[in-house]
């Protein structure tokens, strides 16, 4: 099966699950090569913060060693990486904004969603955009506000926000922040704070379906509120019937592609090919629904019409 077929037959099974009636959430993907990976950010902090990578370490244990060592050092990282993003933006988010989901969920902290999505809603955007955690009193949508009359966006794990200087210091990234939104509330001072987006997570995962694009779904928060619905056995979630687009690879070179299997217990995987390092597949699967063309445009060149003999030519018009 060719790379075009697969990723065809891939549209298709998107277009069997419901894929527009979802709430899309986003990871960092699709902003990939122009906004810092999480790999870049980690061989930045071992540099400012003097850590290394342990083998197999989860990144979000290895952000905290970071913080720890030197918390300076750290925010000052973030802060560079985050904090002065490029000029041009990835054509997947195009794709993306112009798909009529319910509504956006990113784990993003970069602008390139945002951009593209206020491209699409022009003077609406502002009201359709929060950022966890909010400012002081601000107003955040509850997941039911995210499958209404309106598409929304949420950047659900901070955001480089222009009208918080402090953005640097409010994203998830490592186990204290993970404990602080979604663990036992726990804040740097010592305090318990409530986790906030344990109960958010809960909730939109037991009322909307979802689709994942753009992630590894390695994320500890959503995983423990995963855990806990499955212990549970509930029915709402299970019945959501979420799943999660995610890039697969051929078995040893052979001309067949690894199977689809469950994410994290019960999040079911919807499998594209990328194709290449830029994730051109996942363009082709997208412009199904966003009826954008993948290709280069070209234009069209017409032949210039030729002096005949013997031409009946009209000069009196």
């Amino acid at each position: 099966m060719t790379s075009d077929v697969y990723n065809n037959v891939c549209a298709e099974n998107l277009k069997a699950f419901g894929f527009e009636d979802r709430i899309a959430v986003i990871g960092s993907g699709p902003s990939c090569p122009f906004i810092t990976s999480i790999d870049e950010l980690v061989k930045r902090l071992q540099s400012g913060c003097n850590v290394r990578l342990k083998p197999k370490e989860f990144h979000w244990d290895f952000f905290e060693r970071a913080f720890r060592k030197n918390p300076k050092g750290y925010f000052q990282s973030i802060k560079q990486s985050f904090g002065d993003t490029p000029e041009w933006d990835a054509r997947a988010y195009r794709h993306l904004a112009e798909i009529h989901f319910k509504s956006f969920v990113t784990l993003n902290y970069d602008d390139q969603l945002p951009i593209a999505f206020r491209y699409k809603h022009g003077t609406n955007f502002s009201e359709l955009f929060r950022v966890y955690p909010t400012l002081g009193v601000d107003k955040f949508f509850f997941p039911n506000d995210l499958c209404g009359h309106k598409q929304r966006l949420v950047a659900i794990h901070g955001y480089r926000n222009d009208q918080d200087p402090s953005w640097h210091k409010n994203l998830v990234l490592n186990v204290s922040d993970y404990n602080r939104h979604y663990g036992d509330g726990t804040q740097s001072d010592g305090k318990k704070g409530y986790p906030e987006l344990f109960g958010w997570w809960h909730a939109l995962l037991t009322s909307q379906p979802c689709v994942f694009i753009g992630t590894s779904l390695q994320e500890p928060g959503i995983y423990n509120v995963v855990q806990e619905l499955r212990k549970d056995g509930n029915p709402d979630y299970i019945k959501q019937n979420h799943i999660h687009l995610k890039h697969t690879s051929r078995l040893n070179n052979t001309p067949f592609y690894e199977p689809p299997r469950a994410t994290i217990h019960g999040i079911q995987q919807v499998l594209y090919d990328k194709i290449d390092a830029k994730f051109s597949g996942l363009l082709d699967v997208l412009s199904a629904f966003s009826n954008i063309p993948t290709s280069r445009p070209v234009p069209m060149n017409p032949k210039r019409t030729p002096i005949m003999m013997d031409a009946n030519y009209d000069f009196s018009l």
